[in-house]
C-alpha cells in the first residue's frame, strides 16, 4: 500500500488564453484563471524551508523516450514529465514532498502520512505540540502561504460564465484580496460568432 505524497501546483506558460484548457478545466463554465509571472509567483510563496521544487514539464512518448533531466527539480523527473497527448498544456509545476516535510519536521513520515491522510482527529495538534516550527506543515498538510496580491497580477474570468458570476467575482476578490486586483473577462468573450 504506497501513499501519494506530493501535492502539485500546475501553471499554463502562454502568451494568450487557450480555448482548450478553458474547455478542459473550466467545463462548468465558471472560472478564473489567474495571471501572474514567475518572478511574482517565487515571491508570494511563503515556504517556510518546505520542500518545493519547480520547473516545465517535459513530454514524451512513454513508449520510445525516457526521462530528461530537470536542472530545477533533480531527483522529480518523473513528476516533471507527462505524455505527448498533453503537450498543448505548456505546464509548469511546483511540487511539494510531503515525506521530505516529515523528515524535516522530525515526523515519523508513514506514521505522519498514514494519519494525517485519513484525518486522524488529534494526530496535527499533538504532533504541532511538540514543536511550534512544525506547525506550518503539521497543521495546514500541502497548504503553503501564499500572497495573493502578489502572486496576482491579473484574474481572468472564463468566456463563458455568465454576468452574474463575473460581478460575483469582482465582488469577492475586490473586498477579501483588494480592490487594486485587475479583473477581467476572457477576451474569447469577443470572438465574433461564426454561423453557419
Amino acid at each position: 500500500h504506497k501513499l501519494y505524497t506530493q501535492g502539485i501546483s500546475c501553471w499554463h506558460i502562454n502568451v494568450a488564453e487557450n480555448n482548450a484548457l478553458w474547455r478542459v478545466f473550466v467545463p462548468n463554465t465558471d472560472g478564473v484563471a489567474i495571471k501572474t509571472t514567475l518572478g511574482r509567483l517565487k515571491k508570494s510563496l511563503n515556504c517556510r524551508k518546505r520542500n518545493i521544487v519547480a520547473d516545465q514539464v517535459e513530454y514524451i512518448d512513454y513508449l520510445s523516450d525516457h526521462y530528461k533531466p530537470h536542472p530545477g527539480a533533480i531527483g522529480y523527473e518523473q513528476t516533471f514529465h507527462k505524455a505527448k497527448f498533453y503537450e498543448f498544456e505548456r505546464e509548469f509545476r511546483l511540487a511539494l514532498t510531503f515525506n521530505l516535510d516529515c523528515r524535516e519536521f522530525g515526523a515519523n513520515v508513514h506514521e505522519a502520512l498514514q494519519k494525517m491522510l485519513r484525518g486522524h482527529p488529534t494526530y496535527r495538534a499533538e504532533l504541532a505540540s511538540r514543536d511550534k516550527k512544525r506547525r506550518a506543515f503539521l497543521q495546514k498538510g500541502p497548504y503553503v502561504e501564499t500572497d495573493l496580491k502578489e502572486l496576482i497580477e491579473e484574474l481572468i474570468v472564463s468566456p463563458y460564465a455568465p454576468e452574474w458570476f463575473f460581478d460575483m467575482v469582482c465582488e469577492l476578490v475586490h473586498s477579501e484580496v483588494g480592490s487594486e486586483i485587475p479583473i477581467r473577462a476572457s477576451s474569447a468573450r469577443t470572438f465574433p460568432s461564426i454561423s453557419g
